[in-house]
């Protein structure tokens, strides 16, 4: 489930795509969301700090919290 912060971080994203591209907010078309979904689908997260765990645990699940490790790729949640 996500928080208010991550809804805010999604919102500051397209905000920043619609820039890039060169888009108007009021004047976007599912064209533009089309081609952010599929940037993100390709893009490596950017992160702040070093992984704190190998690359190869990426997408197994932790079996102290049966979580899911993250990878350095944007994913769907579900």
């Amino acid at each position: 489930m996500g928080s208010v912060r991550s809804y805010a971080y999604d919102l500051l994203r397209w905000w920043r795509w619609l820039q890039v591209v060169g888009v108007e907010w009021d004047k976007a078309t599912p064209a533009e969301v089309r081609d952010l979904v599929l940037w993100l689908k390709q893009a490596t997260k950017l992160r702040a700090t070093a992984r704190t765990t190998l690359a190869a645990t990426a997408g197994r699940v932790n079996p102290v919290a049966r979580k899911r490790h993250l990878g350095d790729q944007y994913e769907p949640t579900g």
